[in-house]
């Protein structure tokens, strides 16, 4: 779901042309992931689980959780990945919106894209303060053989749930990994690095949702280690730097062009502090608007998925 990946949005650098990777760095990146990813049975360390609180101007208006976790064989899956969300909004004339999202998928050892299910649900708030059912995307995932297969259905205004024609994407050995693994690999290659060495930039075939429409597309990530700047919080070690770069999948596998600086500065995705051993300091939900939220990461345990909203501070909250 671009993009539920734990992010943080913050200021980012400019870069030159002369620091843009050309085909031999990216071709070498290929390798770094494929080595990354590469790993028997469960990797204690890419069993993460985290949660963040999203503030605006103080108030609660939602949050987002994820969690990594041994899937013990579940259908010949190694890892289970879950993430959910929730986003209040009230926009102008008092009308507001709650956003829920869930996406729980299943793994190979090399953090591959075994099945999943994404559900997102869109619900109108009328001033009497009613809740009513706006929007729902179901998609459903199955990799079959060296085929992904993507199941839609979706439904509106409380209706019953329409399938759309079914899409199947030629994978050519291509292994995609959910954007919402790639803090898991940030973890392992950090725990394969050299204690205190940024690990070099690595490249990975990402598989995303779209949110709004349930589409599926495949999309080269660079991660890249960083120095943290000082608008990071204290602790950080690291930045971990994303951006998406141009490519297809073709019968040699995956293409992929080397960015332009226009390209790379408009694919940028994540910006995320993490600690010496690569865990997120902060979290960021998809792109929900013009907002700047505070992030307040917390102990999941802790976290009240179910919190009472107070929609009139939230109304006051989005009206500044």
């Amino acid at each position: 779901m671009r993009c539920l990946w734990l992010v943080l949005l913050c200021w980012a650098p400019t870069l030159w042309a002369s620091d843009l990777p050309d085909d031999a760095a990216v071709k070498a990146a290929v390798e770094r992931g494929i080595a990354v990813r590469k790993h028997e049975g469960v990797a204690s360390d890419a069993l993460i689980k985290q949660a963040v609180i999203l503030r605006l101007g103080g108030v609660r208006v939602g949050y987002v959780f994820q969690q990594v976790e041994d899937a013990k064989g579940e259908g010949g899956a190694t890892y289970r990945l879950v993430t959910r969300y929730k986003f209040a909004a009230v926009l102008e004339g008092g009308v507001g919106s709650l956003t829920t999202g869930e996406a729980r998928y299943t793994l190979s050892s090399d953090f591959a894209l075994r099945t999943g299910a994404v559900n997102d649900v869109l619900k109108t708030r009328d001033k009497k303060g009613d809740l009513h059912d706006d929007a729902r995307v179901t998609t459903s995932l199955k990799v079959d053989g060296d085929t992904l297969v993507v199941a839609r259905e979706t439904a509106e205004a409380g209706g019953p749930g329409e399938p759309q024609p079914e899409e199947k994407i030629a994978l050519e050995g291509v292994k995609p990994v959910p954007s919402d693994a790639l803090p898991a690999l940030a973890v392992l290659a950090l725990a394969k690095a050299e204690k205190g060495k940024a690990p070099e930039p690595l490249c990975v075939p990402a598989f995303d949702v779209l949110r709004d429409t349930g589409v599926a597309s495949i999309d080269p990530a660079w991660l890249a280690f960083e120095k943290p700047t000082d608008k990071d919080p204290r602790n950080a070690a690291w930045r971990v730097v994303g951006h998406y770069l141009s490519g297809r999948i073709g019968k040699a596998g995956l293409l992929i062009e080397p960015p332009t600086k226009p390209t790379w500065e408009s694919q940028l995705f994540l910006q995320l502090p993490v600690d010496e051993k690569g865990y997120a300091l902060a979290l960021q939900p998809p792109n929900l608007g013009p907002w700047k939220f505070a992030l307040e990461p917390v102990e999941p345990a802790a976290l009240d998925e179910n919190a009472a909203i107070d929609w009139a501070a939230i109304a006051k909250a989005m009206q500044k």
